[in-house]
This record gives structure tokens, sequence and C-alpha cells, in this order.
């Protein structure tokens, strides 16, 4: 009873030390959150003293349109993200894939190239005279469908924000025990019910983290959905 009693003290302690993070990181981080609030707080000074002529863009039916345009995309490129990098995280933390390391690293190489790189290829591969064009002109096709727009964008960004997904999903299959599913099938759950009530619970903030990183890319990005001609925020304030 004593040692239970003890081990009991010792995890509330630990629980509370854990809970109580030192006052030095809290300073920096505040220093930090305040440091990132000055762009925003200088835009409301301006606004302010431009008076109500300051807001009326806020105002007009072109805002909103444009508002509606970026959520939509930023909602479509995390489906996108999450589709493709939850499935490369599992071929390559679970599965006995060959060559699981180069895969791994093709799966995050996209962070090395810029989106609007990878929107030149994409329009030069398979723009309606890109090379695929080209390439299939002599079995008669003559043109393909155009890759400008909603739909190529979301392609192009999602390709680009797929590894946030990756990477974070990765860390947490490699904390993961895979002992947790194995017990779970030995209780007597199939394997998506064992995925379902062992491992998606411990993933799903892991996919959550990835997939807020591609959104919030999505939404800022200018070079992308400029050379695709989708109109967003970012285009339109410049």
């Amino acid at each position: 009873m004593t040692s239970v009693a003890s081990t009991s003290s010792l995890t509330r302690v630990r629980s509370k030390g854990r809970a109580r993070p030192p006052l030095s990181l809290l300073a920096v981080a505040a220093v930090v959150g305040l440091a990132a609030l000055l762009p925003i707080a200088y835009l409301v000074v301006r606004a302010l003293e431009g008076g109500s002529g300051a807001l009326e863009p806020l105002m007009r039916a072109r805002t909103l349109e444009l508002v509606v345009s970026t959520v939509t995309l930023g909602l479509a490129v995390v489906v996108g993200a999450v589709g493709l990098g939850v499935p490369l995280a599992w071929l390559t933390v679970r599965t006995d894939l060959p060559a699981r390391r180069a895969w791994s690293i093709l799966a995050i190489a996209p962070l090395a190239v810029p989106s609007y790189l990878l929107a030149f290829a994409f329009v030069g591969a398979f723009a309606p005279r890109g090379w695929l064009t080209e390439l299939l002109g002599p079995l008669g096709l003559e043109r393909l469908p155009s890759v400008y727009g909603f739909a190529g964008a979301v392609v192009v960004l999602s390709l680009a924000t797929a590894p946030y997904v990756v990477i974070a999903t990765r860390a947490a299959l490699v904390r993961l025990d895979p002992a947790t599913e194995e017990a779970a099938r030995s209780l007597g759950d199939g394997t998506w019910a064992a995925v379902r009530t062992a491992v998606l619970p411990v993933l799903l903030p892991a996919i959550g983290a990835g997939a807020l990183l591609a959104c919030l890319y999505a939404i800022a990005d200018f070079g992308a959905v400029s050379i695709l001609r989708y109109d967003t925020l970012a285009t339109a304030i410049y």
C-alpha cells in the first residue's frame, strides 16, 4: 500500500510539474507572440487612421467572393494533403515497402521546391499545349482539358503541402507501439476496427497539425495560384 501511495504521489507531482512551465519559457513565448501580433496591430492602427473609408473595401461583394474562394481552396487542399500524406506515412512506417528510405525522402521532397515551380512544371506538362499533349499527339489526342483554375490549384498545392502531413503522421506512427494495435486485434477487433480504436485516436492530433499547416500554406500562397489563374485574397491584395 505504501509503495502504491508513493507511486501515485510521484505521478501527481510529475503531472503538476508538466502543468507549470518555467516562467522564463512563458516570458519568451509571450515576447514571440507579441512580435507576431505587431503587423496586425499596425494594420489596425492604420485602418483606424483612415476613418470609415478604410473599411469600405471589406464591405464589397468582391471581397466576400475572394474570402469564399480562398477558404474553399484551403479546405480542398487539406483533403488532398491528408489523402496523400497519411497513406504515404503509413506505407513508409508500418509496411515492408521496398526502398522505404527512398520513398520517405521522396515523400517530403516537395518541401524543397517552391509552389510556383511546381505550378510551372504542372502547366508545362498538362496544359493544353504542354509536353504531354505533344507526346500523345500521334495517338490522336489534340488537346487536354484546361489545368487552370480551382482544380489545378488544388492539385499543385496538395502536392506541395502533403509533406507536412507526412512528417507529422510519421512521427506519431514511430512513437506508437505496434503492440497497441496487436492488443486490439487479440481482443477480437478486425483490422479496421483496431485501427479505428487503437491507432486513429493517437494519429488524429498529428494529422490535424499537418492539415492546419497545409491549410495555412494554401491560404497564404501567391505563386501557384497566380500561375494557375485562380483568384484568392493573396492575389487580390497584390
